[in-house]
């Protein structure tokens, strides 16, 4: 288990490690800055060791996350409010670095690294209602750059990297149906600058995670109303 309960937390995988960055606590969504690794290799399964905590003032969860060159990348997410905050944190030595900031605030955006390149789709600029479609691009000494906006504006969407192509998956903030939830999947090819559609889940959700092995996408869990409904449907792609 976790050393605490948590939700909306910001998570990553490098070598053979789960971290666990930051995240929100309780009903009051207080962002928290306490931060752990996991090695499910371990004997016995391991236990939760800590890391270092997100710097003071920075604590939020729901951030986009994408691994560059072994190197976690937070950038936005929710505190009080949405944040622009891009940290990168350094498993070899276990610190963090401040990097240039997300051009507008983001929270519930997701994303993935693509080509070196940190990719960061959709999110909200407040409540439900601020849902975005912006394409934010960070690269290594030339910063960010603003790319073409994904067809669908959304925000509590699913992010998963394959064959080069950042896939979006779901999310919440539809205002056209009664459940506020999105069954949208769209794929953005960065060297094409360019979005294109794919079949649409079977069970339209939000809050999801997704994971990617052997070229299949896996949509676990989430919720099919915005704000409540989580259910335990798994689904693939």
């Amino acid at each position: 288990r976790l050393p605490r309960t948590a939700h909306h937390v910001n998570a990553a995988v490098v070598g053979d490690r789960i971290y666990v960055l930051g995240g929100m606590a309780g009903t009051s969504f207080t962002p928290f800055a306490d931060s752990w690794s996991w090695q499910p290799s371990a004997a016995g399964g391991g236990s939760w060791q800590p890391v270092a905590s997100l710097p003071t003032g920075s604590e939020r969860g729901a951030a986009a996350v994408g691994v560059i060159d072994g190197a976690i990348h937070l950038a936005g997410g929710l505190a009080s409010g949405p944040v622009t905050t891009h940290h990168r944190y350094l498993p070899m030595t276990d610190s963090w670095e401040l990097l240039p900031p997300l051009p507008a605030p983001r929270d519930h955006a997701c994303g993935g690294a693509i080509d070196g390149a940190l990719v960061v789709a959709g999110g909200r600029d407040g409540d439900i209602a601020g849902i975005q479609a912006s394409t934010f691009v960070y690269d290594e000494g030339a910063g960010w750059r603003s790319q073409a906006d994904m067809p669908t504006a959304r925000g509590g969407a699913a992010c998963a990297v394959r064959d080069q192509q950042l896939l979006v998956i779901g999310g919440e903030g539809n205002a056209a149906l009664p459940s506020g939830v999105f069954s949208e999947v769209e794929a953005y090819a960065l060297a094409a600058d360019s979005w294109t559609s794919l079949p649409a889940m079977r069970t339209p959700r939000h809050g999801m995670a997704a994971a990617v092995i052997a070229g299949v996408v896996f949509v676990p869990g989430g919720a099919t109303r915005a704000a409540f409904g989580a259910v335990d449907v798994h689904e693939a792609l």
